[in-house]
Parts: structure tokens; sequence; C-alpha cells
């Protein structure tokens, strides 16, 4: 079909004429707009339409697009839109909308609608019906700010609102906000290793040894794309978007008690700029300032390149800010995905909308902590206790169907391997055949949850144990008469085999579960303490790798994803864990929980330490990566997780960690909080992607 188009020339009967000429012959250039189609783009004849480069209908698609011959008749047969009509299919879906990029080609594989086909996939919905219709858009290549840091050889997809300021010298550059007093930073330093847990650790200590100690209160390995079956469903990630790295939660605490004791507060501006200084080598100063305060927290990447170059990126805020505003916690866990930053050759100018498919069932995670219960833990147990409400309301909100168990550290003796004989009889919550405390897993429909799993975590009835003074070191009935051979590896796979072949229906371990255990200690395993040495042989021992290798196999082969909640590399290292003292008491302090980590990392899980006494950051992020890894909603591409849009049943989701959804980069998936969803459910989700753009 072919329409001429309102208000068309038509002396000398062409629609393109203009003083008996269909074009500018007479040009010297023969390419008038410059859009590489030839001089005989420009439309003279048409009034309204004959800009080649304005937008007469106001649907978002210049004129030179729509009639893209010039002749002045629309013809759809060729692909072309009507530059009259803002909605040519009357889908009522402006014909800008509907071809995002503006380029003319319909293009169903990045998800956008035909603008000469009101029923683009053909399933009897009109385009404008369809969940997409709310979120892919064109607006949504504005969704976010590209800002080049060239001299870190990156660039950002920044959220609107932030200054940025360049630092040559230190191959850097600072950004600021200072409506949401937030203060972030990017630097380049070239690594010595391959190794990015070691890079990252040594970009800490340097941090750490310039006066500001950290406490990591969360951190994570990872590599992008993460291996199978995290990322099924990608379908491309660009080469030079494979990385590994490091993603951390970092609180820097001041005042007396507090590891930087010596200053009662500090400005987050300064602090920013003390951190890129000890980083990079070099003096940054800002000259920017904020409001002092005794806690601040930091959002943290480190990610290394093909080139070996190492790319650390942070943002931070005083904790009281962060914790008010949950749009300024999403814009930091933007920056911890590290899907904002990009080599300096990329752009975000990539886009994909994509349908979901409703899960029949919500799905399933199974957890086993495994609490230390020797003489010195009564205080991590209660700091751990207390989190407790604010993680099963987490656990509530999510669409998983979870369950919950408690076991100690000596578990491992109901397999009879405790020393000298020593019984268990002294834990009546223990199960003797499962090694899990009270009745067993803890589920949804059990309202006494909360309670429940704090009384299995620091309860332990007739225990009082006491110094070699007779000085209760915790008050009576905690949970701290544990015998003294800590092994958490041994008793969480134990628990795990054992519950695996339970019979027993409240025992049991599903077997199409995820399983995700959640060590909690602050000494070394025994396992690793040979010779008659109360300290670890270490990991340059010949011994090392063929004890944890044999529990990573353990623990892999039970689809256990394990967390750590121990000790760190001690002061002298850049920790905030002093270490145990060689005899006597044991309450304050930790040993390096190395097995631990190395474990916990082996099975895509995470790490935190336990000198902290708020353990709250620390839980709350191994619970929500727990709840992605149950998540069926995975995405094709690889997100820029700042632009994403959702939308449901003809409703646009906000993004939330109770009513809402989020993104897990872990898995590359949508999270849903207190979303109903049915198997009727109609999920879109739109979202722009890096693509190398040189030259």
């Amino acid at each position: 079909m072919m329409t001429a188009l309102a208000g068309c020339g038509a002396d000398s009967g062409n629609p393109r004429q203009t003083n008996g000429d269909a074009t500018d012959t007479t040009t010297t250039n023969p390419d008038v707009t410059g859009d590489f189609t030839g001089d005989q783009d420009v439309i003279t004849g048409c009034p309204g339409v004959d800009d080649p480069g304005g937008d007469a209908d106001g649907d978002g698609l210049i004129n030179g697009i729509e009639d893209r011959n010039a002749n002045c008749v629309f013809e759809p047969l060729l692909g072309e839109t009507d530059p009259a009509d803002e909605d040519t299919d009357d889908d009522r879906i402006k014909d800008g909308d509907e071809d995002i990029n503006g380029n003319g080609i319909y293009e169903p594989e990045k998800g956008e609608f035909d603008p000469n086909n009101s029923d683009s996939n053909g399933n009897g919905v009109p385009d404008g019906q369809e969940p997409g219709a709310l979120i892919c858009t064109g607006d949504l290549l504005d969704a976010i700010v590209a800002t080049p840091a060239q001299f870190s050889g990156s660039n950002m997809a920044m959220p609107k609102g932030y200054t940025i300021n360049q630092h040559q010298a230190a191959a850097a550059a600072t950004f600021t906000n200072n409506a949401d007093g937030s203060f972030g930073f990017i630097v380049k330093t070239d690594a010595t290793s391959s190794n990015a847990e070691q890079e990252n650790s040594q970009s800490l200590v340097k941090v750490a040894q310039a006066g500001n100690l950290p406490t990591v209160t969360f951190s994570k390995l990872f590599k992008t794309p993460e291996d199978p079956p995290l990322w099924d469903k990608l379908q491309f990630i660009p080469q030079d978007l494979r990385v590994t790295g490091v993603r951390a939660q970092i609180v820097f605490s001041y005042g007396a008690g507090s590891p930087n004791a010596s200053s009662a507060t500090k400005d987050p501006a300064t602090l920013r700029d003390q951190i890129v200084s000890a980083i990079s080598g070099q003096a940054v100063t800002t000259g920017e300032s904020a409001a002092a305060c005794d806690r601040i927290r930091v959002y943290w990447i480190a990610q290394l390149r093909g080139d070996n170059s190492l790319i650390t990126s942070g943002i931070l805020t005083c904790a009281t800010n962060f914790d008010a505003n949950e749009a300024l916690q999403f814009a930091y866990e933007d920056l911890l995905s590290g899907t904002i930053v990009a080599p300096g050759n990329y752009n975000p100018v990539d886009f994909k909308c994509e349908d979901m498919i409703p899960q029949s069932e919500a799905g399933k995670v199974d957890f086993l902590w495994v609490i230390d219960n020797s003489g010195s833990m009564a205080d991590e147990q209660n700091n751990v206790a207390v989190t407790a409400q604010k993680f099963m309301q987490t656990l509530a909100a999510s669409e998983v169907d979870w369950r919950l168990g408690v076991t100690t550290t000596e578990s491992y003796g109901i397999a009879g391997g405790l020393p000298l004989g020593t019984p268990l009889d002294h834990d009546e919550l223990l199960d003797q055949a499962t090694g899990l405390r009270g009745v067993g897993f803890l589920t949804p429909t059990d309202v006494d949850a909360t309670a429940l799993f704090t009384q299995y975590v620091t309860f332990d009835q007739g225990c009082l144990k006491t110094d070699s003074n007779g000085t209760p070191i915790a008050p009576e009935d905690s949970n701290v008469c544990g015998f003294g051979w800590e092994e958490g590896l041994e008793s969480g796979a134990v628990v795990l085999e054992r519950t695996l072949i339970e019979t027993r229906a409240s025992h049991k371990l599903r077997a199409d579960s995820k399983r995700i255990v959640i060590w909690v200690s602050d000494e070394e395993v025994q396992a690793v303490k040979l010779d008659n040495k109360i300290d670890s042989i270490g990991s340059s021992d010949p011994r090392w790798p063929g004890i944890i290798g044999g529990y990573i196999s353990r623990y892999k082969a039970l689809s256990a994803i394990g967390f750590a909640i121990v000790g760190d590399v001690g002061n002298e290292f850049g920790g905030v864990c002093q270490g145990l003292p060689a005899t006597g008491s044991a309450i304050v302090g930790a040993q390096y929980g190395q097995s631990y980590v190395e474990v916990a990392n082996a099975t895509e899980g995470a790490v935190g330490i336990i000198c902290n006494d708020d353990l709250q950051d620390t839980i709350d992020a191994i619970i929500r990566v727990a709840i992605a890894m149950a998540s069926e909603y995975q995405l094709v591409g690889y997100p820029i997780s700042s632009s994403i849009r959702v939308a449901v049943d003809g409703h646009v989701i906000p993004r939330s960690h109770t009513s809402g959804w989020n993104y897990d980069v872990t898995t590359n998936s949508i999270v849903f909080f207190g979303v109903n969803i049915t198997l009727e459910s109609r999920i879109s989700v739109a979202y722009l992607m890096w693509v190398r753009q040189d030259g």
C-alpha cells in the first residue's frame, strides 16, 4: 500500500517537486543531511515533513527515517512509517517507542515492537496491551548518563545528579552527589598477578596503612560471567566485559572502642580522597567536604581486566544516611554489581526487552547454620540472634520456599568423631540422628520461627561455663558448653549428609532445594591444627591442599554453597580481628578462619568478619544472595543494572527490597519481593547494555 502524505506538493505531478526540481541537484554536497542516503533524501515538497531531521508528528522518529526514500509517500511494504502519524499501526504506542533506537529497522531480537504491526508477536494481544509497552520505550536510552573516567580507562553509567573530577596523575576519577551525601571513586592500577583477591587485599592494606582501618562486613569473589548454572540463560557478553574480581561491603568506624579509635569522626568526602590517595600512591585532594560521622559505609568492587589492569571503584556515605534511604542503597548496589563500569571504548547504547515465563512454584532454599558453641562464642551468638527478625522479614517478603536448620561445630560427634569419647548428651536440643537442633528445619509456617532460631543459636539448658578461676564467662544456659575441638566444616558436611538420607520430613534435606551453609566461628577448624598446635598449619603446608580440597569436594557433591562469618587476617595484615591468646580465656579476638574462607569461595559463597558487633549487614547480604540463588528469572543479556525496568500484569513494578523487584548480579536475575505473580502473569523486563564503539 502506498499513501500520499497529507500536504505534499502536487505541481507537475511530483510530490517532492519544488520549483520543478525533485532535489537540489546544484549542491556540491552529495549528502545534505549526513545520513548516508545521498542528496535525494532532502524532502522539499511536503509541508510539515520536508525537514528530514525534524519530527513532524512528534513520535520520536525523524522524518528522514520514516519516509526513507523521501518521495512523500507512506510505503509500509518498504518498512516505512508514516511521518504524519505518531502511531502508524494504531496500537496506542508511538512509533518512536516501538523503534527504540530510531534506526527505522524492526529488531524483534532486541524486543522491539513493530510500528507497522499492531500485534508484533502474533499472540492476539495488541502491542499497546503488552506489559513491555510500559517499559520498553524510547526513553529507555535516556535512563542513565554515560560518564567517562578517561584516566582510569573506563566509562561509567551514572545516575543523574553526580559531578565528576578527573585525576590524571592518580589514574583516577572522583564523583560526588552532594544532594544525597555520596562520594565515589574509580582508580586504575597495574596488577602484579592474576589473582584478583590478592590484588584487592593489597589495596585494602594500603588503605589501612594510611590510617583508615576497614571492616569488611561482606566479601565475595566473582567472575563475569559466572559459571553455569548461575548464568545459564546468558546469550552473549563482550570479551572485554569478562573479568574476575571482588565485591565487598566495608565499614569504617571511628571513636572509642572502634578500629579507628584515634579519630572520633570522619568526613566521608575526606575519607574518599584518602582512599584514592592510598591506592594510587598519588595525593588526591578534591576540596570537597561533608558532615563528619562515626560510621561510614562503603560499597566497593575490584575488577581485574584481561589487560591486567585492576579497576577499583567505591561509593561511600555516612551509615545513618545510607540506612534511611532505599533509593540511595540501590545506587550503591548498582556500583557493587560492576555492571555500571566498562572499558572506556564502551557506551551504554544497546538495549534488550524480554518477556519472562512465570514459574510454577517458588524456588526452594534450605539453610544450615553451623554455630560455634565453644566457650568464647556467647557474644557472637547473640550478635547473630539479633539479626534474625530482619532476615526473617526478608525471607517472608521473597518468593522463596525456605527452610532453616541450626547445628553446632561439635555435631560431627554424631558420626563418632569426637575425641576422648566426649559425649554430646549435654546438648538436649541436638537430634542425635541428624545433628539438627530443636524440631528440625524451621519453615515459613512456624509463627515463632524467629524465637526458635534465637533459641537454637544461643541456648543450651544447664550450661555454665567458667574460666580457670571458676568465674562464669557467659550467662547460665548459654550455648557455650561445646567441646573445644571446633570442626565447623566437618559438622556441616556430616549434618547435610545425614539430613539428605533422613526419612522424617521435619529433618530431611529436600532433594530439589538450593543448599546454603553458613558457618559462624571465631576459631580455625581443628582439622588444620596439627602437630599438637593451637594454630593452623597454614596454607603453605603441603598437607593443606589435601585437607581443604577434601572439604571442597564434599560440599560440591552436596550441591552446597558456603558462607563464612569468621576471623580475618588480623591487625598486622589490614584486618580488624585481634588474635586469640595462647593461653587462658579466649573471649576477645578470633583466629583467621582461612579454611572456611577457601571452602566458601570455592563453592561460590562469600565471607564476613565475625569481629564486628553488628552482623546485620553481613547476614542481610548473605540472605539476599541465597534468595537470588533460587530465582528462576535469569536475564538473557548482561544489563546495566541501573537502567532496568520491570512490568508485571500491566503495572510498572518499583525497585524495592520488600515490595517490588531487585537485580542480583551473582545469578544475573530479577528477584521479586512481595509481588503477586501467578502462572497467568505476564512479566517484561527492559534494560540497557554496553556495546563497544571504537573510533
